[in-house]
């Protein structure tokens, strides 16, 4: 079983469990006497701590892992004097139980200097979904459950078609979740949780909580005083700032301390324009859980100290924007270049929704802004590094024309053209969807029109409105493979069409294309058979960024395969 998003911390030292100085009838005891003595205790300490740290990963490690992922909502058509609307149930109205383990950490919650096991179940409740923590401790020589808090009793409920459930640490002690959840298509609303709590070694306390329900947040922030107060005495306090100006209820990873564990969104094709409001849409869920801090940004303390050029020296322009526009991700800032929104979206610390000024920011995130900016200015593109520096690159050398027409030929095929159509470091966050969008060279006819029913049926729809694809599972998973070197299952950014279990299709219904002829202009290649190919995307042509991008491919036999796809 696949265990995701596992943090451990060891918390254990010998000298703060050994305080003691006098003897039991309060005699002063030989100093060597004492020493030997607590040695002795810390050591029966250590090994204790020891067991209970390895009893609670054997724990989790029997755990059932739940992994939300590419679970796609139903929805229904519903009319009502005339006028049709789509709902669903939820995860309720899935045919399959979605139960077990979102994620488990193992922190010293209590500072005890025992470890602690903490779990986010999902588990079905009467009317919805629930969304629990559970702390475990290791007593007696097992593991018992100790405390549960109550995070979230409806969960992607009703009518629920969008939004994001953040969970999160603070300081290695609260435990932490914001959740906004929408209804996009029968109705115009949301609801917003906010609930923090700690373990005080005996039970969950809270710390703050704040509910709201509606669709106009105008002015609520400055009548919660109260969850104010609660999160500047954690040390919220941009969170706290955000919420009294910006009615803005979620919980800033710009506050210093924050620790993301993981994200749960819920992604509405009618929210993202892949369908009209009065077209039966589709709902997919994303979980992401994260890694350790430092692999979560390019520039971890950018917002809690002031850098220095020389830690920024060596950065390429492309790592550069990345890391500037971290600061503002932080604060939920939400974006509109594609490659920037994918980036932090894919992020479990990120959920975006806000425009924020200058205000916002400290003064030490101002200095580092402004020094990223003058670092983009005379910083080299990856081609420039990879032409430039043998070092870097060895064994690298300049294509020929005749190979860079060979490879322009090649990104212009109809299986190859929709790698370029968004952009990523490592291939398995590609777009599938676009890269499939024209079918890929692997659309067939006559399976199409074998599915055309069930399609419609499971849409609930009489007619198509446009064209129609439709696309085995087996040939998507094939052509991945042949491509990146991945199948479908790898790849982290889900295909969000029509799943039609019976037939192991995948259907959407499109009415145009979105094919590109990119302009090759330069490329170099190495002896480990990678090439590095400097082109024009004509997708850019009507934005301020740069038209000017790269695509690695990795040369396989006869076949190239997609690495990786980035704006320079």
């Amino acid at each position: 079983m696949k265990k995701r998003g596992i943090r451990m911390l060891a918390v254990i030292s010998v000298i703060s469990v050994i305080a003691a100085c006098g003897g039991e009838d309060g005699t002063e005891k030989d100093p060597s006497e004492t020493l030997e003595e607590n040695l002795q205790n810390g050591s029966e300490y250590e090994q204790t701590a020891e067991s209970g740290a390895e009893a609670l990963l054997q724990y989790r490690d029997q755990l059932r892992f739940c992994d939300l992922s590419g679970t796609q909502l139903i929805y229904e058509e519903m009319e009502t004097e005339g006028y049709s609307y789509f709902m669903t149930k939820g995860l309720k109205g899935l045919p399959e139980k979605k139960e077990g383990c979102l994620d488990a950490v193992i922190l010293d919650f209590d500072q005890d200097g025992m470890e602690e096991l903490l779990t986010f179940d999902l588990q079905e409740g009467s009317e919805a979904y629930q969304i629990q923590a559970k702390i475990y401790e290791y007593q007696d020589g097992q593991v018992v459950e100790s405390a549960v808090w109550e995070f979230l009793n409806y969960a992607i409920a009703d009518q629920c078609d969008g939004g994001d459930i953040r969970f999160m640490i603070k300081d290695g002690k609260y435990i932490c979740m914001d959740s906004r959840q929408q209804t996009f298509i029968s109705a115009d609303g949301a609801s917003i949780d906010l609930s923090v709590c700690y373990y005080d070694g005996a039970e969950m306390v809270k710390a703050a909580e704040f509910y709201g329900m509606g669709s106009d947040w105008s002015d609520v922030g400055k009548e919660e005083t109260e969850l104010i107060e609660q999160l500047r005495s954690m040390g919220f306090d941009k969170t706290a700032d955000a919420i009294y100006d910006r009615d803005d209820f979620h919980l800033y990873a710009a506050d210093e301390g924050v620790e993301p564990l993981f994200k749960i969104s819920l992604i509405n094709s009618s929210a993202t324009g892949e369908t009209d409001w009065d077209e039966m849409p589709t709902a997919v869920i994303r979980q992401i859980n994260a890694g350790p801090v430092e692999e979560e940004f390019i520039l971890p303390e950018s917002n809690s100290r002031i850098l220095e050029a020389d830690e920024l020296s060596g950065m390429t322009k492309a790592e550069l924007r990345i890391a500037r526009n971290e600061i503002y991700a932080r604060y939920g800032w939400w974006f509109e270049s594609e490659d920037l929104a994918d980036h932090f979206e894919g992020k479990a610390w990120y959920v975006g929704g806000a425009y924020i000024d200058d205000v916002a920011l400290s003064d030490v995130e101002r200095a580092n802004i402004d020094l990223i900016l003058e670092m983009e200015e005379t910083a080299p593109t990856r081609v420039d590094v990879m032409l430039e520096s043998d070092m870097d690159i060895e064994g690298g050398t300049a294509l020929t024309a005749m190979e860079l027409g060979e490879i322009s030929g090649f990104l212009r095929t109809i299986d190859a053209y929709g790698f370029l159509q968004s952009f990523y470091e490592d291939v398995r966050d590609v777009n599938v969807g676009e890269v499939l969008y024209g079918g890929a060279g692997i659309l067939d006819g006559e399976f199409s029109d074998s599915v055309r029913t069930s399609y419609l049926e499971a849409v609930g729809k009489s007619e198509f409105d446009t064209d129609f694809i439709a696309l085995r599972e087996s040939d998507i998973d094939a052509l991945l493979k042949r491509r990146t070197g991945y199948g479908l299952s790898d790849m982290r950014t889900r295909l969000s069409w029509t799943y039609l279990k019976k037939e192991h299709a995948y259907c959407m219904e499109a009415g145009d294309t979105n094919y590109m002829e990119a302009a090759v202009v330069d490329g170099m290649k190495t002896d480990d058979g990678m090439y590095y190919i400097l082109y024009e995307n004509p997708m850019l042509e009507y934005t301020d960024e740069e038209t000017t991008c790269m695509v690695t491919l990795k040369k396989q036999g006869d076949e190239y395969q997609f690495v990786a796809n980035v704006r320079q």
